[in-house]
C-alpha cells in the first residue's frame, strides 16, 4: 500500500541503521530518531518520512549510491551496480551471487543458478562444476520463461520443462517447427537485447564489476563463514561473458554473438558496433 519495494528499502534502511550504530550519524543527522537496532518505532517512522519525503526521510530518497555518500557510508551499503540486491544473503552461493552481478537490469533472480534441475534443459549432472559457464545457460532458460509470462517457480524441478513449454507455444500459435532449441534461444536474444541497450547507454567494463564491498565481504558465521567470491569474481565474469560471446574488455556482444543470433538491426539502430 506504501508504494516501498522491499528490496531497496531494506538495503537502504539497513545502510542506515548500520550507519548510526557505528556512529557514522548521530540523532543531530537524524532529526532525533533513536536508530539502535530494534527500534521498531524508529524504523516505522522513518519509512513514513520517506514516503512523504520529510525531515530525515527526505534525504534517503533518490539514488541509493548518491544517499550512501551523502552519509559517509558508501561501503556500507548492499548493490549491484547501484540497485539493491533481492533480500537474502547470497555470499556463500557463487552462482547466484554471480547471476544477480551480470543480471541485465541490476541484481535480480534472471538466473535459477544452483537451484536448477539439469535435466529441465539437458545439460549433462557433470557440467555442475562450471559455474559461470551454467549460469548462461540458465539465464537462458530463465528469459524464456519471463518472455513466455510463466513463474520461475512454477518451471524449477520440472523434468523437460523447456522442451514441453516449446511444445505447448507450437500447439497454441500453430508454429510447428518451434522447438527447444528455438526457446532458449529466445532467452539469449533477450540477454544480449539488455546488454546492447546498457552499452549504447554507456556501460563499461567498469560497470560490470560495480558491486558494495559489503557483497565481497567473507560473512563471519554460519555455514558460509569466511568464504568470498571476490578473489574469483572477475575471472567468473569473464567466463560467463566468453560463454556469451561478448568481448571480455568491454563486456559487448561481439559481431560473431550478434549475427549468429539474428541481431543485426537490433545493434545498428542501437549504434553498437
Amino acid at each position: 500500500d506504501i508504494g516501498m519495494e522491499s528490496g531497496h528499502g531494506g538495503c537502504l534502511m539497513g545502510m542506515v541503521f548500520e550507519a548510526y550504530n557505528r556512529g557514522i550519524i548521530t540523532k543531530e543527522d537524524t532529526g532525533g530518531l533513536d536508530l539502535t537496532w530494534g527500534n521498531c518505532e524508529a524504523f516505522t517512522e522513518l519509512v513514513q518520512q520517506m514516503i512523504e519525503r520529510r525531515d530525515f526521510g527526505g534525504k534517503l530518497t533518490g539514488d541509493m549510491k548518491d544517499v550512501a555518500r551523502a552519509l559517509g557510508a558508501e561501503d556500507l551499503l548492499v548493490h549491484v551496480k547501484g540497485a539493491s540486491i533481492n533480500i537474502h544473503d547470497y555470499r556463500p552461493r557463487f552462482a547466484t551471487l554471480l547471476g544477480q552481478i551480470i543480471a541485465g537490469t541490476g541484481a535480480c533472480h534472471q538466473v535459477e543458478g544452483p537451484w536448477l534441475r539439469f535435466d529441465e534443459i539437458g545439460a549433462k549432472v557433470e557440467e555442475v562444476g562450471r559455474k559461470p559457464e551454467m549460469v548462461f545457460e540458465t539465464q537462458k532458460k530463465k528469459l524464456w520463461e519471463d518472455n513466455l509470462g510463466v513463474c520461475m517457480f512454477a518451471c524449477q524441478g520440472v523434468k523437460d520443462v523447456v522442451p514441453l513449454a516449446s511444445k505447448s507455444v507450437a500447439a497454441a500459435t500453430g508454429w510447428n517447427d518451434f522447438t527447444t532449441e528455438d526457446a532458449l534461444r529466445v532467452g539469449e536474444r533477450t540477454i544480449n537485447l539488455m546488454r546492447l541497450i546498457a552499452v549504447s547507454r554507456g556501460f563499461t567494463r567498469s560497470d560490470e564489476l560495480d558491486v558494495g564491498k559489503r557483497l565481497l565481504e567473507a560473512p563471519t558465521g554460519g555455514p558460509g563463514a569466511g568464504v568470498t567470491i571476490a578473489p574469483y569474481l572477475e575471472e567468473m565474469v569473464n567466463r560467463y561473458n566468453a560463454a556469451a560471446g561478448w568481448d571480455l574488455k568491454s563486456g559487448c556482444p561481439t559481431q560473431a554473438a550478434i549475427k549468429r543470433l539474428g541481431m543485426e538491426d537490433v545493434a545498428d539502430w542501437l549504434g553498437v558496433s
